[in-house]
């Protein structure tokens, strides 16, 4: 465990951002990937690009070569950054990492951080003394059983990047770091389920 993750998760202003009852288990620092594909299906199914260009494409100049089209370039770079239809869980999930310090999973949950400005609070470790704390909210949470697969899938933009598969058909990849992957290592370690999406 590294120090800013045990920080995180001894910090008394995680209080109000866990669910009732729970333990947190593990803490990653997260964020949105990109760049990246973005496919409205659900995982899995993929759409026909027309390949095809008209007489109408060569006059006017709009004719791209065919290593160009679709979204191909961005796979080339960043990979699949989200799969699935608007409302899905992995869509939950990509808006919320924009403001998002991190990823926590506790016992059932999984929850999207946000903290707020630093302050002070009770130490609950020594009563009547105070202790540097930073209150979090949750931006986002899903119930750990809805994570059907999570594998760390490194692309040119950052070793750190984890897919997380959920179980509504959707995808979501999220930046856990650059170049460490001790971030993925412990949402994987987590998470505790397999790397296969089921088909």
């Amino acid at each position: 465990m590294s120090w800013i993750e045990r920080s995180v998760l001894t910090d008394p202003g995680l209080r109000g951002a866990v669910p009732d009852g729970e333990v947190p288990r593990a803490w990653s620092p997260a964020g949105q990937v990109s760049p990246g594909a973005e496919r409205v299906t659900p995982h899995g199914v993929t759409r026909e690009v027309d390949e095809s260009h008209g007489l109408l494409d060569l006059v006017t100049g709009s004719w791209l070569p065919r290593w160009a089209r679709g979204d191909r370039i961005d796979r080339l770079f960043g990979g699949v950054a989200r799969w699935g239809l608007p409302g899905s869980r992995a869509a939950g999930l990509h808006l919320a990492l924009a403001d998002a310090d991190g990823i926590l999973v506790t016992d059932a949950h999984l929850v999207v951080l946000v903290g707020g400005s630093p302050t002070t609070a009770d130490d609950p470790a020594r009563p009547g003394r105070q202790v540097s704390s930073r209150p979090y909210r949750s931006a986002w949470t899903c119930p750990r059983g809805a994570v059907v697969a999570a594998r760390r899938r490194a692309r040119l933009t950052g070793r750190g990047r984890v897919e997380l598969y959920f179980d509504d058909r959707s995808m979501c990849a999220v930046m856990t770091g650059l170049v460490g992957t001790s971030g993925a290592r412990r949402l994987l370690a987590a998470l505790d389920v397999g790397p296969e999406p089921p088909r």
